[in-house]
């Protein structure tokens, strides 16, 4: 913005105030509360920051966080200079994913940032630090501050200016679950729900997602190439940064290398005084000395400088602690750690605890590496060893000051790595016993199975986790099922959480000895299942998760669909929840996705159909270019015409006329040109630029599509009154027919003025015969319906086509007589009419006429004169739903019985029982529908009763009445009807209760599921919206795995794999069939576990394998997969049965 500078802002918010301040104001400011939402799940004072600048710049909010920060710190405020004169746009920082914030008393490395950014930006290698120190000349030291420089780079403006598709944060560790990571990474990047079967799908996917991305990866703490490889996937305007101990595994990657030395001795001595909370001139002697004898490393000089904070006179105390500690000690638990310096500094920091702390501190190991840890999880683990809540408080404080842990800014602690190697080698008891206490811990607090469990941010992500390392195998298995899936799901709305626990039961029964087959099997099929779930939601859903601030879980779900049609249809319902809501950036990034999509489409009709529907979205998100390249894909002349059309009128309905002419004038094919520009001048008019669409109707060429534009600057000036400009417009019009429709659109204005005679002399101009009846049919109508039914006679009369004047006579005028009393009038005009099937509908418009006016007795004397029982059954059906409507249910049922075509007594019957339940005679309406004989017809009936029923809240006697009709359809549209009504009643819960007992038909399930969700949303009841989006079934046997394995870059690898695999099948068959089972066996087990399962595939490898099975030992372990399957299969059916 001109008059911002928003490095200052960001900077000034950055350097003045804490996240827990900028959350606090956007709380208080009611204009900021929907920031306050947003902030929410970010973690990282910069990604708070980020989000609330984009949100104040979206809605124009940047002087109100001006003033605050003013007012709360007027001199920082005068200090950064926020609010000045710059005359270049900012430009964009990409966004920060799970950068980590940069520790306390961060000390800025300023010649190693700058070579490592240097190499980053300049060079076309990715770049890795390494953590060697150049004094001793070994590689992969822990603990040197590899990821606080990685971070710090992160943050840095430049480096996010150079990657504005984002910043993204992967921490690997020794034994990542890199399907997990990948899909962390795929969320980050707009796909949340993809479930990766091993980690060359999943790079598969990643190189889609990033291969036109200007981003960053970070993947810190990497130790095994293969890991790295797992995430090599950047396009090629994409960088990696690494940070790994092992140098050997940088080159391997190709990437330059940069090696991070300890720090200088000032350096040392600075970050020293920091944490010491002391100026660095007053250091004593001491602390040098201890500075270089932790080899001045970061971490050790954070954790003893944190030691003598507040308490000056106490280095000499450390000192002496640092060198009289058991290093033979350290060396047996860190073997092979070539720096024992820092493990002695983190020896002497832990032993300056109290015993009690230690002994918590080092129970820390329960929770896996890389994790960060809530307080309420640390509270489960430690609540046993009899601290409450304000003593655990206490705790985390105190390692948070000895910087023996870090905390986030959402209160989550976390260990250095060598920190989490310490607390495991240091542990004095079974980790395994740790496990079986938390675990007991955590079941304490879930009243009713795990699904009841605590959602504290820990618990229902790390629950499988733990039960697999306190060795409970059984209650793992026993986790894995529908009620822990549903509440996984409910909780993320995504499958992925689940699918990690399940594929931690694969490896646990993969691992026993002998392999638990069972397991193995019915999880394996279970985590097919998962993988091909999210393929088939219905595109109504995702503008359902849109509109409840789900958005990008709807953009997950729109990228794994695989039919175009579907997928640009939910894409589009989420890009106009997203324009509704003024996030033009987001809606630019999904309709630039439709686009992409588009293209793909073969049928140029189809294509054309799509693009003019989204035209004005298009403009609106100011995508034209990459329209105009989707249209000019087109091959078939008249659509591509079409689309230009379309993308021209939307231009200039938003006021960009001048970028409508340039696309005009950049169409080579005259004739297609001119066409657009007829639109354009057409459009103009429209919305009153009546000079300036006048002016570029002259200057077209092509004689035609000039005329087309004159008729309509001409249609546009008549309706606004200006008939004699008008007029001369049309006059100068050469083309008969252009002209013909130019006096029409004037004759219509003048006939709505009261002009009739001034618009009868001007019909009577054209010279074409259908034109001019066209015109005075349309006229009489308009006359008939304002009551002027004597001027509409009068130019009925004038129309010499025979049909259009039936038509004019018959719709509205007869009508009209009849209502004012002038029957006979009207029956003369209908017997003067010729066609019968048009003299039979005016002399309907008669009965039904003289029936609103009371006058039912003559309506059925008109009706006695029809000589066919059809037309007379199509008035008499009429007459009834009049006095229906009504209240005369007794008049109307003598009317029905002289009625004898059954399709329209069927209707007569329905519209008086449903008047009769508006008056509370239900009974009396169920007996008028069983005289309906036909099944069809009385099941429309008995719907309308029970829709009558619901609105009128009876909806216990709506459930009866819908219990009576046999027609499957209409019986699930009956309970949808009601479950609507109980829902705008707010009686969710009812409703789903209903749906998950009526219904037997998946397909009506599901509308009706998608009708209530929809409904919710638009209400506002986001929530319960949610709840009613995760029971819809988005079955697993839609589509067919091949078409969702089709992935480039690895199909080739997939192909011979399978054939390997599928070599491996017939060994272990040929083995079993000849007896030899101990062999057979290892081999088809390590061949289910590793294939790529779907579970079409998973059933073929059962079906194969059944013989080797049987052979094992008679049939027993073949039975228990029997039942394995069964279950898991009967999970998906219950949905359908008892969820809906």
């Amino acid at each position: 913005m001109a008059d911002y500078i928003l490095r200052n802002i960001r900077t000034l918010l950055t350097e003045g105030f804490s996240d827990r301040e900028l959350r606090r104001f956007c709380y208080d400011t009611p204009e900021f509360r929907p920031a306050y939402d947003e902030l929410a799940d970010l973690t990282g004072k910069a990604a708070i920051i980020d989000a609330l600048l984009e949100y104040a710049d979206r809605s124009l909010l940047l002087d109100r966080v001006l003033a605050w920060a003013k007012a709360a710190k007027p001199a920082r405020y005068e200090l950064h200079q926020p609010y000045g004169l710059s005359s270049e746009p900012a430009a964009r920082l990409g966004k920060l994913h799970y950068v980590p914030e940069l520790p306390p008393h961060f000390l800025p490395r300023p010649d190693d940032l700058a070579s490592v950014k240097a190499a980053l930006l300049a060079g076309d290698k990715s770049i890795a630090i390494t953590g060697a120190t150049r004094k001793v000349g070994l590689q992969g030291m822990g603990g040197i501050g590899k990821s606080v420089l990685a971070a710090a780079l992160a943050y840095d403006d430049e480096v996010r200016q150079a990657f504005p598709d984002g910043i993204f944060w992967l921490t690997l560790g020794q034994e990542p679950n890199l399907t997990t990571r990948q899909a962390q990474l795929a969320e980050s990047l707009g796909d949340p729900i993809r479930i990766f079967g091993d980690a060359q799908q999943g790079r598969a996917r990643l190189s889609e997602l990033l291969a036109e991305r200007t981003c960053l990866l970070i993947l810190d703490d990497v130790w095994q190439t293969a890991h790295a490889e797992a995430f090599n996937a950047l396009g090629p305007q994409g960088r990696l940064l690494l940070t790994s101990r092992d140098a050997a595994l940088i080159r391997a990657m190709g990437a330059a290398e940069h090696r991070l030395g300890v720090l200088s001795q000032a350096q040392a001595l600075e970050l020293l005084a920091q944490w010491a909370a002391q100026p660095v001139e007053t250091l004593p002697p001491e602390a040098k000395t201890t500075a270089k004898a932790c080899g001045y490393l970061p971490l050790a000089l954070a954790m003893l400088g944190a030691q003598v904070r507040g308490k000056p006179d106490r280095w000499a105390n450390v000192l002496h602690k640092l060198q009289t500690a058991d290093l033979a000690k350290i060396r047996q638990a860190f073997p092979h750690y070539p720096y024992p310096n820092l493990l002695l500094a983190l020896q002497v920091s832990v032993e300056a605890l109290e015993p009690e702390l230690q002994a918590r501190y080092l129970e820390l190991a329960v929770f896996p590496e890389d994790t960060s840890i809530p307080e309420a999880a640390a509270q489960t683990l430690w609540a046993g060893a009899g601290l409450d809540e304000y003593d655990i408080q206490d705790a985390l404080d105190t390692l948070v000051d000895r910087s023996l842990a870090r905390r986030d800014d959402r209160g989550r602690l976390s260990l250095h790595d060598l920190q989490y190697d310490y607390v495991r080698s240091w542990q004095p008891g079974d980790v395994t016993a740790l496990h079986e206490r938390l675990v007991a811990a955590y079941r304490q607090q879930c009243t009713d199975g795990w699904a009841s469990g605590p959602d504290d941010g820990y618990f229902f992500d790390h629950l499988a986790y733990h039960l697999a390392e306190a060795g409970q195998r059984e209650a793992l298995y026993a986790l894995i099922s529908k009620e822990w899936m549903d509440a996984q799901f409910k909780r993320t709305f995504s499958h992925r959480a689940f699918a990690d626990d399940v594929e931690r039961a694969i490896a646990v029964a993969g691992a026993e000895e002998p392999l638990n087959l069972v397991q193995v099997i019915r999880n394996c099929l279970i985590y097919a299942t998962l993988g091909e779930l999210a393929t088939s939601v219905p595109p109504e859903i995702l503008g359902v998760l849109a509109q409840v601030g789900q958005v990008e879980a709807a953009l997950g779900y729109a990228s794994l669909m695989q039919e175009a049609e579907k997928k640009i249809k939910g894409n589009c319902l989420i890009g106009q929840t997203l324009l509704s809501r003024g996030d033009l950036v987001a809606a630019r990034r999904v309709y630039i996705q439709t686009l992409e999509i588009v293209v793909g489409i073969k049928d140029d009709v189809l294509k054309a159909n799509t693009l003019c529907n989204i035209a004005p979205s298009l403009v609106q998100v100011g995508v034209v270019d990459q329209a105009l390249q989707a249209a000019a894909e087109i091959e078939d002349e008249e659509q591509k015409t079409r689309v230009l059309n379309w993308i021209a009128t939307a231009l200039v309905q938003v006021g960009v006329v001048n970028q409508a002419l340039q696309m005009a004038a950049g169409i080579e094919d005259e004739e297609q040109k001119a066409r657009v520009l007829n639109w354009i001048a057409t459009a103009l008019a429209e919305t009153g630029a009546v000079d300036q669409a006048l002016q570029m109707a002259v200057e077209i060429e092509d004689e035609e599509q000039k005329a087309g534009a004159l008729s309509g600057v001409a249609s546009a000036l008549a309706k606004t009154g200006a008939i004699d400009q008008a007029l001369q417009v049309a006059v100068e019009i050469e083309d008969e027919e252009q002209k013909a429709g130019a006096l029409s659109g004037i004759a219509r204005a003048l006939a709505q003025m009261g002009a009739v005679d001034q618009a009868l002399h001007l019909i009577a101009k054209i010279e074409d015969e259908e034109q001019k009846a066209v015109t005075l049919r349309d006229i009489a109508w308009e006359l008939a319906r304002a009551g002027a039914v004597e001027q509409a006679l009068k130019v009925a009369h004038e129309i010499e086509v025979e049909w259009y004047k039936a038509e004019a006579l018959m719709k509205g005028i007869t009508g009209a007589l009849a209502r004012t009393g002038a029957v006979d009038q009207a029956l003369q005009v209908a017997d003067g009419i010729k066609n019968e099937r048009q003299k039979v509908w005016a002399l309907r418009s008669i009965t039904l006429a003289l029936a609103r006016t009371g006058a039912v007795d003559q309506a059925l004397q008109v009706v006695a004169g029809i000589e066919k029982e059809m037309d007379k059954a199509l008035m008499l059906e009429g007459i009834v739903h009049i006095l229906a409507r009504a209240g005369a249910v007794e008049q109307a049922l003598k009317v029905a019985d002289e009625i004898e075509v059954e399709l329209h007594k069927a209707g007569a019957l329905g519209d008086i029982a449903q008047a009769l339940v508006h008056v509370g005679a239900v009974e009396q309406a169920l007996k008028v529908t069983d005289e309906i004989e036909d099944e069809g017809h009385k099941a429309w009936a008995l719907r309308d009763i029970v829709q009558a029923l619901a609105q009128a809240g009876v909806v216990e006697q709506a459930l009866k009445v819908a219990d009576k009709i046999e027609d499957e359809g209409h019986k699930a549209r009956a309970l949808r009807d009601i479950a609507q009504v109980l829902v705008q009643a707010g009686s969710v819960e009812q409703a789903l209760k209903i749906m998950a007992a009526g219904f037997e038909d998946e397909g009506y399930k599901m509308e009706a599921l998608k009708s209530i969700a929809e409904t919710l949303a638009q209400t506002g009841m986001a929530e319960q919206a949610l709840q009613v989006a995760t029971k819809i079934e988005i079955g697993a046997e839609r589509q067919k795995p091949e078409e969702a394995w089709a992935l480039e870059g690895w199909a080739a690898w997939f192909e011979a794999e399978m054939q390997k695999k599928a070599a491996l099948r017939d060994i272990t068959q040929a083995l079993a069939q000849a007896g030899r089972t101990t062999e057979a066996y290892p081999i088809w087990r390590d061949f289910f576990i590793s294939t790529f399962l779907s579970r079409k595939r998973a059933f073929t490898i059962l079906q194969h394998s059944a013989p080797a099975l049987a052979a094992l030992d008679q049939g027993e372990t073949l039975w228990q997969v029997y039942q394995a399957v069964m279950e898991v299969e009967g999970w998906w059916s219950e949905r359908r049965k008892d969820e809906g």
